[in-house]
């Protein structure tokens, strides 16, 4: 059974690296890290929420931010799928790198931030309903339901339907499976609060403006490689590390360099007041009995 996972678990992750290959063909995704060599290893109200946590700002870091950090507190409010929040800034990202014309006035980046999370829960979370009336009334009104049909057929159009990109929390569950395989049984009670962190810090790192191109995959592997390299000793030795890092490396999808830039950059943002939480107030949350780390 525990090589059927394996892998089908393998498979999944090969197939997530091809269909995300297809994407970055097709948007020119450009390099945001040199890899010169690095010997560094590694172990309320819908108004309310609009008013006050997306204000007029132009298209800068600080503004891509704000824009993240807004859909977050939707998500959160509203009970809606947190995946979105990933196929939501993969969108708007996308469509902004692309046209970064149409993003040149305040109210219209707005708009399409609007659009954008509006289209990744129209088309991943199909439990919604009324949903284009629902984002009308969460930007106060500012856009109609027309701005907002309008604009997603400019996103659809734009994107050429590449609706369906791999998230970061995909890879993240299937690195997890990878795992799973490898730990022995008494290490396996801790998997669950593993997977949570590694897909919080996944979360987390689309805050970055810096780290917002990456791709996926690499996002996913720095998380979990963050999630399993502060894991207590006992849970997760420096063997199972080892062999849980080498076996998702051997998908070529992110160079050591690449990976410790991103995993640098990621361990920066929790440490910093751009996170929701520090690693501590993490791991106290999702495992308050100390059983996977050390508060």
């Amino acid at each position: 059974m525990t090589s059927f996972k394996t892998t089908q678990a393998r498979d999944t992750i090969a197939a997530l690296t091809a269909r995300e290959n297809r994407y970055e063909e097709k948007f020119c995704r450009p390099r945001l890290f040199h890899t010169e060599s690095s010997s560094k290893e590694f172990r309320g109200s819908p108004v309310s929420i609009m008013k006050k946590s997306l204000p007029r700002l132009s298209l800068a870091e600080e503004s891509r931010g704000l824009i993240c950090d807004w859909m977050y507190k939707v998500v959160d409010r509203y009970n809606i799928e947190r995946e979105a929040i990933s196929f939501g800034m993969s969108y708007f990202d996308r469509y902004v790198m692309k046209f970064p014309h149409e993003c040149t006035t305040k109210e219209v980046c707005q708009l399409i931030a609007v659009t954008s999370l509006y289209l990744a829960v129209k088309v991943h979370d199909m439990k919604r309903s009324g949903t284009i009336e629902f984002f009308s009334q969460l930007s106060h009104d500012r856009f109609s339901t027309k701005d907002i049909e309008a604009t997603e057929q400019k996103i659809l159009v734009g994107l050429g339907w590449y609706m369906n990109p791999p998230t970061p929390q995909s890879f993240v569950y299937h690195f997890i499976q990878l795992l799973a395989a490898i730990l022995p049984e008494s290490a396996q009670s801790s998997l669950s609060h593993i997977y949570e962190v590694a897909n919080y810090i996944a979360e987390v790192s689309l805050l970055r403006s810096s780290i917002s191109h990456v791709k996926a995959s690499i996002l996913a592997f720095a998380s979990f490689i963050i999630a399993i390299g502060e894991a207590k000793e006992t849970v997760i030795s420096q063997g199972y590390y080892d062999t849980a890092v080498s076996s998702i490396f051997s998908y070529n999808f992110a160079s050591s360099n690449d990976t410790s830039l991103v995993t640098e950059t990621i361990m920066d943002t929790l440490q910093s007041n751009e996170a929701h939480l520090n690693l501590q107030q993490l791991f106290e949350k999702l495992d308050p009995k100390s059983l996977t780390y050390k508060h």
